[in-house]
């Protein structure tokens, strides 16, 4: 059966990165970057709290579209040509699975922590908004909040992509140019 083989990748780079202190750094670079927007975001208007959460899903997207990309480079740029140069690649291609299970269960993994993390960070501030706004209430944030959060997941996913195209393309992680 193809899936077994592919989750059960996905299932230990998940596990392998929720060991990781970047993954915890994430959430909470996105949480009180997310928080911190939606409470100052309409300050530029003379207004201090959660106010406005068109204002709020703007300066979040914002956000989003400069800091995903990073984080999900950084995350997956080594997700090939990291195991190949620590060995663990030779080990990986001796089981029963193939290169194309290989390299989708390791993005799908990948693609796991990245919603994770993208959920609580700014998900964190959805539930503050929902919290504290006089404004703006549960059934309003609902539908909104979460189209910016999946839209931001999709981002990281197409990151994650690209990185790991990066990632099976290269020979070595870093090259060091000799100076002539």
């Amino acid at each position: 059966m193809m899936i077994n083989p592919l989750l059960t990748v996905a299932g230990k780079e998940f596990r392998d990165g929720m060991r990781n202190r970047w993954v915890l750094s994430i959430c909470i670079i996105f949480a009180v970057l997310a928080i911190g927007l939606a409470y100052f975001g309409a300050a530029a208007a003379g207004k201090v709290g959660f106010t406005s959460l068109s204002t709020t899903i703007v300066s979040l997207a914002s956000l989003a579209v400069f800091i995903i990309p990073l984080i999900a480079l950084m995350l997956s740029y080594d997700g090939i040509v990291g195991e190949d140069e620590s060995g663990t690649l030779l080990l990986l291609m001796t089981y029963p699975l193939s290169r194309t299970q290989l390299l989708l269960g390791k993005m799908l993994g990948q693609g796991a922590i990245m919603a994770f993390s993208t959920l609580i960070g700014f998900g964190s501030s959805a539930v503050m908004i929902g919290m504290f706004s006089a404004t703006t209430s549960w059934s309003d944030l609902l539908v909104p909040y979460s189209v910016f959060i999946f839209s931001a997941i999709l981002l990281g996913w197409i990151f994650i992509a690209i990185a790991y195209v990066i990632s099976a393309s290269v020979a070595e992680k870093s090259r060091q140019r000799a100076l002539r």
